[in-house]
């Protein structure tokens, strides 16, 4: 009788630690290969104005989603252009 409550005990803290590890491990928002290759200081306005200078370079660029619109094969996404943070998340505006 005294075994099922501690294994219960057991079975959830241990789903709790697998869940957030997973999702820990599962949150980085660019793998570091590529914050290596991305060419500094890229902006929307820049690759516009000049787009041969980055040709065959990797940008990384933020946004967030303003619209969705779901059609029969596909999803159709409006994106704002946002500038990326420190740890690449774009910013949000405060509403």
């Amino acid at each position: 009788m005294i075994l099922y409550p501690f294994l219960q005990w057991w079975v959830v803290h241990f789903a709790l630690a697998i869940s957030l590890t997973v999702g820990l491990l599962g949150c980085a928002a660019v793998p570091r290969q590529y914050v290596t290759m991305a060419e500094p200081d890229a902006t929307l306005t820049a690759l516009t104005a000049y787009p041969e200078k980055y040709r065959g370079k990797v940008v990384m660029m933020g946004g967030t989603i303003v619209e969705e619109t779901q059609h029969a094969q596909y999803l159709l996404l409006r994106v704002k252009n946002r500038p990326l943070d420190e740890d690449y998340v774009p910013h949000r505006p405060w509403i």
